[in-house]
């Protein structure tokens, strides 16, 4: 069940092209610690909120505000791409950063990001300077090609069938799979057996 000092925070929920975060405001004011265990009890989605992950919003030194993430299994992140994008919306909507165009601090590094508006005047999305992606083996880090070389197309067995994987880290790894239909595609079996396989080490 959910731990009654859930009931001292306030929360929102919001989500990036599908994937969902609970946000919770410690830019101005101090919090209980927040942890990865809060996370595993929040994001569950039988006895908690439900989320695939924390975003903490939190005072930087060297930008407006910095993004702190927790995945749902309690893990750290260092940085997720729709999560900040969502981010800086609640941030918007909540008044706590008034420019268009700002600096974000992750553990992946100070990221610029910028609120698009439409014909309206009213936000429409964001975008966010993700920087260069790292493509070197060691830097995602997997073990499906030699350290100094790049993962490009390389065949991987999941599930029993060969596919034909991409890898690299926009300061989190990621496992790019090319395919004629992705509707066609298990995602919920797939993602999950590609994100423990033994090439990619934790």
């Amino acid at each position: 069940c959910i731990d009654a000092a859930m009931k001292e925070y306030a929360f929102a929920k919001y989500q990036g092209a599908g994937n969902d975060f609970i946000i919770v405001n410690a830019l101005h004011s101090p919090l209980p610690e927040i942890n990865g265990q809060t996370a595993l009890t929040w994001c569950d989605r039988h006895f908690g909120i439900g989320a695939d992950g924390l975003i903490v919003l939190r005072p930087s030194s060297q930008a407006q505000c910095r993004m702190q993430l927790f995945n749902s299994d309690g893990s750290e992140a260092s940085m997720c791409g729709n999560g900040l994008r969502c981010m800086v919306m609640f941030a918007r909507d909540e008044g706590l950063v008034a420019a268009s165009e700002y600096a974000v601090e992750t553990p992946a590094g100070v990221l610029q990001v910028k609120l698009q508006t439409g014909p309206d005047g009213q936000p429409s999305g964001v975008t966010v300077q993700m920087g260069q992606p790292r493509l070197l083996a060691r830097d995602v880090p997997t073990t499906l090609a030699p350290g100094d070389q790049r993962v490009v197309q390389a065949p991987l067995v999941v599930n029993d069938q060969e596919w034909a994987v991409t890898a690299m880290n926009m300061g989190n790894p990621q496992c790019v799979v090319f395919v004629p239909n992705v509707d066609e595609i298990d995602l919920y079996c797939l993602g999950p057996a590609i994100e423990r396989h033994p090439a990619f080490p934790q």
